[in-house]
C-alpha cells in the first residue's frame, strides 16, 4: 500500500519494474486468490475449453493489478508522467463527435487502466464520469487504509478525469438527468457498461449473455445516447507487452438504430471482444471475475 505508490514518482521503467516485482510476489504467495483468478479467467473467457497459458495469464492479472497503481500516482500533478506512455488512437473520431455539438456518450468495461477516463482529461478532455466511487471511502476500513486508498486511487484520476462526476449509487434518482444536462453543455460522459446493477438499482436491466455467463445488465449509455442525439462511442486502453507503455483506443461512433436492448447487446459484445483480446488486463469483473476485494466489487471509476 505505501511501496508501490511511492516509487510511481521514480522513473517509470523502474517504477512498473518494482509495480512487477509485487504482483509475481503476491503470485507465488497468495495461492487462495490466484486459484480463484485462474477458474474465473477459465470460466469468462474459456468456457468448456482449456486455456493453455492460463498460469501465465493468471501471473499477467497480478502483475496488472499492481501496475494500475503506478498509473494512479503518475497522474499526480499535470498528468503528463503517466501521459507520455500512453499512444491514443482515434482522437479524431472524438473530435468529429465533440463537433456536432450534443456531447458525447462513452463506454467501455472495466478493463485496463483505472485512469482511462483521466488520461483524456490530462489532454484536455475531461470526462464527467457516472459511477458508483470507491475511493476507499468505506467506514469500515481503517483510517490510514483509506488515506493511502484516496491518495493512489481517487484524487489524481477524479482531478484530471471530470468537471463534475455523476453518482449512480443503488436508489438514487436523477443520474439519467444530470447526464442530459451535461451533454446539453457538449460535455463528455462516460460510463462502464459491465456492471453489475445492485437489487436496488432504480435503472431497467437487460437480459444479455457476457462472458458465458446469463446476466442483467443496465443499458444506461445507450439510453441516454438515444434520448439526447449524443454519439456514442467506445473507448478502451490496454498495455503494451514492456507493462510501462499503453495504448488507448477510440472508436468511431457506435448506431444507436433499434431497441435499446439490441444496441447494447451489440456494445457490450464490442467489450467482450476487447476483454477477451486481453484478459489477464480486466481489472473489475462479472459476478465474482477477477476480483481481489469482495469490499471493491461494483463499478469503480475506470
Amino acid at each position: 500500500m505505501l511501496v508501490v505508490p511511492l516509487t510511481g514518482l521514480l522513473p517509470a521503467r523502474l517504477a512498473y519494474r518494482v509495480a512487477i516485482a509485487r504482483g509475481d510476489l503476491l503470485y507465488a504467495l497468495d495461492r487462495d486468490t490466484r486459484k480463484r483468478v485462474e477458474q474465473s479467467i477459465q470460466t469468462g473467457v474459456g468456457g468448456k475449453e482449456p486455456i493453455p497459458n492460463l498460469p501465465s495469464l493468471t501471473r499477467a492479472w497480478f502483475r496488472y493489478f499492481s501496475c494500475n497503481t503506478v498509473d494512479s500516482m503518475r497522474l499526480l500533478g499535470d498528468g503528463k508522467a503517466l501521459s507520455r506512455l500512453v499512444d491514443v488512437r482515434g482522437l479524431d473520431n472524438l473530435d468529429a463527435a465533440i463537433a456536432r455539438g450534443k456531447g458525447v456518450v462513452m463506454f467501455c468495461s472495466h478493463l485496463g487502466s483505472r485512469a482511462t477516463f483521466a488520461l483524456l482529461g490530462a489532454r484536455g478532455y475531461p470526462v464527467t464520469m457516472i459511477g458508483r466511487a470507491t475511493f476507499g471511502d468505506d467506514a469500515n476500513k481503517p483510517t490510514l487504509v483509506r488515506m493511502f486508498h484516496r491518495l493512489y486511487r481517487g484524487r489524481a484520476v477524479s482531478y484530471h478525469a471530470r468537471v463534475s462526476g455523476i453518482s449512480n449509487y443503488p436508489g438514487l434518482f436523477g443520474a439519467a438527468a444530470k447526464a442530459a444536462i451535461a451533454l446539453r453543455g457538449n460535455a463528455i460522459v462516460g460510463i462502464a457498461i459491465d456492471a453489475k446493477p445492485k437489487p436496488q438499482d432504480v435503472s431497467r436491466p437487460v437480459a444479455v449473455t457476457f462472458l458465458n455467463k446469463h446476466v442483467s445488465k443496465a443499458p444506461g449509455a445507450v439510453s441516454i445516447a438515444q434520448l439526447t442525439g449524443a454519439p456514442l462511442i467506445m473507448i478502451s486502453i490496454h498495455r503494451k507487452e514492456d507493462w510501462c507503455h499503453q495504448v488507448i483506443e477510440i472508436s468511431p461512433p457506435v448506431s444507436v438504430e433499434g431497441e435499446t436492448a439490441d444496441v447494447f447487446a451489440r456494445c457490450l459484445a464490442l467489450v467482450e471482444a476487447d476483454i477477451r483480446r486481453y484478459p489477464a488486463q480486466y481489472v473489475w469483473g462479472l459476478e465474482g471475475f477477477w476480483r481481489l476485494d469482495p469490499d471493491e466489487a461494483g463499478q469503480d471509476f475506470t
